[in-house]
């Protein structure tokens, strides 16, 4: 009798958890249906929207948030920025260790003027994965944007002949280095990154190190013969070093 019933138990037990399996297995299916009918291109703005939130709904996966963010990012009005931070937050919720999604709120942060907001999570996705290109690339930018403000500084107060101190000298130097270090890494992993090769020559031309932009901008054209960029960089520097 004992036997019997703990057959019985150990059946019913079975049962169970292989429908708790096939459940589980039914929501990711109907998640992943919903999530693509979102990224179907052909459809209205509006039921991709509803595709996407009917998966959100569902629950148990950051997905179709960081789709549903982005699609609100592509179509960028202020409300849609809006939504789209909402919607970024809540797939890092899910995933706080997914640097795609950090790397993609950086973008959005840096869009809407919130460049410290911006290198926080560039700086996050590269605590991931320090090979993130996004996460090289933003913490990059945010180096140069403290740089250009030291500049500025130091200049407007030589301007008017005040003493400026080392550490305020110091503190630009350092972030040009940042800059330098973050976005030559990111051309490391992807020497085709035209944006951070753009970036950077921005870097080597604003602190007159002509030589440099020429050597970098001379590697992009070699890579890319069509670039005018490249060339119209090296024709900067060769004009600024006769001056």
């Amino acid at each position: 009798m004992i036997s019997r019933r703990a057959s019985i138990l150990a059946g019913m037990i079975l049962t169970f958890a292989t429908a708790s399996v096939c459940h589980g297995r039914s929501l990711e299916v109907r998640i992943d249906s919903l999530t693509t009918l979102g990224m179907d291109t052909t459809r209205s703005f509006d039921d991709r929207v509803l595709s996407y939130k009917a998966a959100i709904k569902l629950g148990k996966s950051g997905v179709p948030m960081f789709r549903l963010a982005s699609l609100y990012m592509q179509k960028g009005t202020r409300n849609d920025l809006s939504d789209s931070e909402y919607w970024y937050k809540g797939a890092i919720a899910h995933d706080r260790q997914n640097a795609v999604y950090r790397c993609a709120y950086a973008k959005l942060l840096w869009n809407l003027d919130d460049l410290a907001g911006a290198n926080s999570q560039a700086k996050k996705a590269l605590e991931i994965n320090p090979d993130n290109l996004c996460g090289l690339y933003y913490a990059g930018k945010y180096a140069i944007w403290g740089m250009d403000r030291n500049l500025t500084a130091v200049a407007l107060a030589s301007s008017k002949q005040v003493v400026v101190p080392f550490s305020l000298r110091e503190f630009g130097e350092d972030r040009m280095s940042q800059a330098i270090h973050l976005l030559s890494r990111a051309l490391e992993i992807d020497p085709d990154f035209g944006d951070a090769r753009q970036t950077l020559g921005l870097v080597y031309y604003e602190s007159e190190q002509y030589d440099e932009v020429i050597d970098l901008f001379a590697e992009g054209a070699r890579r890319d013969l069509d670039d005018p960029n490249s060339f119209f960089f090296i024709g900067l520097a060769l004009q600024a070093q006769k001056n």
